[in-house]
């Protein structure tokens, strides 16, 4: 199992590194089928789905899990560069001084800079508009080796530090003060300060521990985003920020005084403010919830598509456990038919060949080493593997016997791409005999091709709507599609690596033996039972032993044999697992693909930001580095 979780969890990072390509649709899409179809490839060619999971309910299983794991990991990954950006400011804080005139601003922001962004200035801009186009500079301090300086734009003024080298790696700490006159809003006994510190999409670092002071004659302090305090912790890039001050009416002088309650006024502000910060929780709620929503949709769908096309047909006349093969099909011919993917032999499979060959006196096993000893009629499978062994065996044995722990470490050293690729060869017409097997593949088509044509709709879908987002109810259906989309892309991986073995199902007379051959199989799989079996009949202990390896239950058979001291003719049942043949494989593979190699030598997603709807106040800036 600890195999499929780390192939599983590599496969959500490849769908998860796609996210953070272009949005340009064919190119990213492209990248993404190519990569995508060449690591399937690989994965099909040298691990089979039946090497990770023993039946179709576990690979059943491992396909809903990657829809949630996939959610999951959309969720925490962002979240966790959020949490961690490369620059930013830290910490932010904006000390507010009010008196009847005008409003002192002292702001002092420390930027964490990495050197990569080949910056020269550390700047704050301030829009023209209202008491803004006052604004007076008071006072700038900037870090060593800069020097401070001011820009008139059209439609605003810029306070910056500007160093002539770039700016390196570190922390540069910077200060803005500045007055802005008369920016109160005045009813009969209250005036108001509506001030928007940063327009939507206009300061481009994310801040951590941004802190608000507020000092003079002040009756009341609410911010938006809306907090019940005045440190207000972290913003994103681009997030929009507005402070609302209330002084009593006899504070200030030389304003104009609107008619109205000023209560009501201001404290329906207030409920608008309210009202969005609860609407950005339910949003950031929504925004974990609708994700597993979209898996457990989806989940439910393929478990449905699962019931309908690929659960096996059960037979009531057939008891749990038999004690006898139920047919006189070869070990092999069983291990293809009915262990793990149809049409298949797994590596249990190749071992019982060899077993089989050695329980008829063809081969004698000793531990690793393996005799040839005479030749009699064979399959074609048999015979495929008897010369592989051969072929082993007079590469890197003596012609007569091989050890194959030996040849695996020796296959290490080879470096002769024919001899690697002989022997690969001789491995893929092993893996697929063949032998006959009526196995309906109706439901892994349906479940490929519904699941194709969603992820490409809801990747179309959320690509449409990440340019026209712009109420929270297109954002909840832009989280949807993107959910949708993931999960889509991540049931396909992994519906594509079991092939048809989830979502088929055996035909007719097929369905039937594969019942009763997992009958025999619990038998074997069980060691109280198969232990009360009398000693003395050689014959069937040997085919049994070979039955279970085909079934991949051969443990409890190996431990009962030696429990009864019983010797099977030309295997050694003390050694037996030290045949290694997986290890040889593994030892080709790796191998061919390492002299292959040496012979030829922004983020994405969309994030929706509410408020700025709120009439009147002035103001408006950004800020960051260039």
């Amino acid at each position: 199992m600890y195999k499929a979780l780390i192939l599983g969890l590599f496969l959500e990072f490849l769908v998860i590194g796609f996210f953070f390509l272009p949005r340009d649709l064919f190119p990213s899409l492209a990248i993404f089928v190519f990569f995508g179809a060449a690591l399937l490839l690989s994965i099909r060619k040298n691990i089979k789905a039946d090497i990770l999971f023993s039946n179709e309910k576990q690979m059943l299983g491992a396909v809903i899990a990657s829809v949630f794991i996939m959610n999951i990991l959309w969720m925490v990954i962002p979240s966790f560069i959020h949490a961690t950006p490369e620059y930013y400011i830290s910490p932010y804080q904006i000390n507010i001084s009010t008196n009847p005139d005008e409003m002192i601003v002292d702001e002092t922001l420390v930027y964490h800079m990495t050197g990569k962004e080949n910056a020269h200035e550390l700047y704050r801009s301030y829009e023209f508009i209202g008491p803004m186009q006052g604004m007076r500079a008071i006072e700038m301090e900037c870090p060593i080796g800069f020097y401070a300086t001011k820009y008139n734009r059209l439609n605003a003024v810029e306070l910056a530090c500007r160093s002539s080298l770039p700016i390196k790696k570190g922390e540069y700490k910077v200060r803005f003060k500045y007055a802005v006159p008369n920016p109160y809003i005045c009813y009969e006994t209250k005036c108001l300060i509506r001030w928007k510190v940063f327009s939507p999409g206009k300061f481009i670092l994310p801040i951590r521990n941004a802190i608000l002071n507020v000092s003079g004659d002040v009756l009341d302090v609410f911010t938006y985003p809306s907090h019940n305090n005045m440190k207000i912790g972290n913003m994103e890039a681009g997030e929009m920020f507005e402070i609302n001050i209330v002084v009593p009416r006899d504070a200030v002088r030389g304003v104009w005084t609107y008619t109205g309650k000023p209560d009501e006024t201001i404290g329906s502000l207030k409920l608008e403010y309210a009202i969005e910060g609860t609407i950005a929780n339910l949003r950031y709620a929504l925004s974990i919830v609708v994700p597993l929503l979209a898996s457990s949709v989806l989940a439910i769908f393929i478990f449905l598509i699962y019931l309908i096309f690929g659960k096996e047909k059960t037979f009531k006349d057939i008891p749990d456990v038999l004690h006898y093969p139920p047919t006189n099909e070869k070990p092999h011919e069983v291990n293809v038919r009915y262990v793990g993917t149809p049409g298949v032999l797994t590596i249990d499979g190749m071992r019982a060949v060899i077993l089989e060959l050695a329980r008829r006196g063809i081969i004698a096993i000793n531990g690793s080493i393996i005799k040839f000893k005479k030749v009699e009629y064979m399959d074609e499978v048999e015979l495929q593997m008897y010369k592989l062994l051969k072929f082993l065996s007079e590469k890197y044995g003596s012609g007569r016997q091989l050890d194959m722990k030996e040849v695996a470490k020796k296959i290490y050293k080879e470096r002769k791409r024919s001899v690697l690729r002989e022997i690969l060869k001789m491995f893929e017409k092993l893996e697929t005999p063949y032998i006959e097997v009526e196995y309906d593949k109706t439901g892994w088509k349906i479940v490929m091709s519904l699941l194709t044509i969603s992820a490409v709709f809801f990747y179309l879908a959320e690509s449409i709507l990440f340019n026209f987002i712009k109420t929270p109810s297109m954002w909840l259906l832009f989280i949807t599609t993107k959910s949708l989309f993931i999960a889509s892309i991540s049931a396909i991986i992994f519906t594509a690596l079991f092939e048809s073995y989830t979502f088929g199902r055996y035909k007719d007379e097929y369905a039937r033996r594969k019942q009763e051959w997992n009958a025999f199989r619990k038998l074997l799989s069980d060691y109280s039972l198969i232990k009360k079996y009398a000693p003395e009949d050689i014959n069937m202990w040997g085919k049994w032993l070979v039955y279970a390896t085909a079934l991949g239950v051969a443990e409890n058979v190996l431990k009962a044999l030696k429990d009864l001291n019983m010797a099977i003719p030309n295997i050694d049942v003390t050694s037996i697992n030290a045949i290694g043949l997986y290890a040889v494989r593994s030892s080709v593979v790796s191998t061919y693909g390492s002299t292959s190699r040496s012979s030829s030598s922004s983020s994405f997603g969309g994030s929706w930001s509410g408020g700025g709807g709120f009439g009147g106040g002035f103001g408006g800036g950004g800020g960051g580095f260039r």
